[in-house]
């Protein structure tokens, strides 16, 4: 824990704000990557999240499942003992991917971050409408100058977005 809280001032300074958004849903606790891994894709996403903002970078870190909430990590803590707060916080806002909706909780920052496992009732559109089957856009108030990093931690599907349609 020592050493990750030290290594964390090698972390580059990005500039602006960033939003980064972690996928709590059930699907990112429920394994590690092999059998001689524990770490969930939740733990990683966490981890992620700690580390910038425990590196001084301007970042809102927003939990997100059914619903989105701002998840703020105690003061003072290590890296891996914040890390382990944000991955207790599991199920606090549902179980299930609402990716559409947590974007569209954008404010303004300079870059999004999107954590999750891809399992997903929402997709990524800058057009700013959905398409069948109950799934929702998201993104559409993020102007196209933004850049949105989506990082897929489990592979349940290969993408959140429709680029060749919706996302430019």
């Amino acid at each position: 824990g020592q050493a990750l809280d030290l290594s964390i001032q090698n972390i580059p300074q990005l500039g602006g704000s960033s939003l980064i958004l972690v996928d709590t849903s059930g699907s990112m606790t429920g394994f590690g990557y092999s059998a001689k891994s524990t770490i969930t894709p939740l733990a990683q996403a966490a981890l992620f999240g700690a580390a910038l903002t425990k590196s001084g970078q301007d970042v809102t870190v927003r939990v997100f499942a059914n619903y989105t909430k701002d998840f703020v990590f105690p003061k003072g803590t290590s890296v891996m003992k914040a890390t382990d707060t944000l991955v207790k916080s599991a199920g606090d806002v549902g179980h299930g991917t609402e990716i559409g909706a947590a974007l569209n909780t954008w404010n303004g920052e300079d870059r999004v971050f999107i954590l999750t496992d891809m399992q997903t009732r929402g997709y990524v559109s800058r057009v700013g409408s959905g398409y069948g089957y109950g799934h929702t856009a998201g993104g559409s108030n993020i102007p196209k100058h933004v850049p949105i990093y989506g990082y897929n931690l489990a592979g349940y599907d290969k993408t959140l977005a429709e680029p060749e349609k919706n996302f430019y």
